[in-house]
């Protein structure tokens, strides 16, 4: 009874190929990570400039603050557009908004991200808006100054 490798003529034709070729492995990798990070690249682009839903040029100041987490940011558009937490609201329910979102969150304090080129007038209404609904104290959110 003859074997499989007297059969065939060497044992070398019927061994399994133990390497794994990479280089195109690697390619498929290359590929996968310049696609992550232009599409990373571009969703914390867009987050940063529309973090609460409208898009706003912030003015520039000197100095930090601090924002909690559970304070009610109010944003004002350079149109007159208006969102708290992200979600639109007009003139006429900026008030009761506040109020609702002040109960909601436990906090006394409310934050305006207000575009640069919006009427302060328009932002000071605001303001008195926030002081009827309860609101203790109002935080201004602005870019950091050049150098700081």
């Amino acid at each position: 009874m003859a074997t499989r490798f007297e059969e065939s003529g060497s044992a070398d034709e019927d061994a399994v190929v133990a390497e794994i070729n990479i280089t195109p492995l690697t390619d498929i990798f290359l590929v996968l990570l310049v696609i992550f990070m232009v599409t990373s690249t571009a969703a914390i682009d867009a987050a940063m400039a529309d973090a609460r839903g409208l898009r706003v040029d912030l003015p520039k100041a000197s100095g930090t603050g601090h924002i909690s987490r559970g304070d009610p940011v109010l944003t004002v558009a350079s149109d007159g557009k208006l969102q708290l937490d992200g979600k639109p609201i007009t003139p006429g329910e900026v008030r009761a908004k506040i109020e609702q979102a002040l109960r909601d969150s436990g906090s006394d304090r409310v934050v305006i991200r207000a575009d640069k080129a919006a009427l302060f007038g328009r932002a000071v209404e605001i303001m008195g808006e926030a002081r009827k609904a309860g609101a203790k104290s109002i935080g201004v959110v602005a870019a950091p100054a050049e150098g700081e």
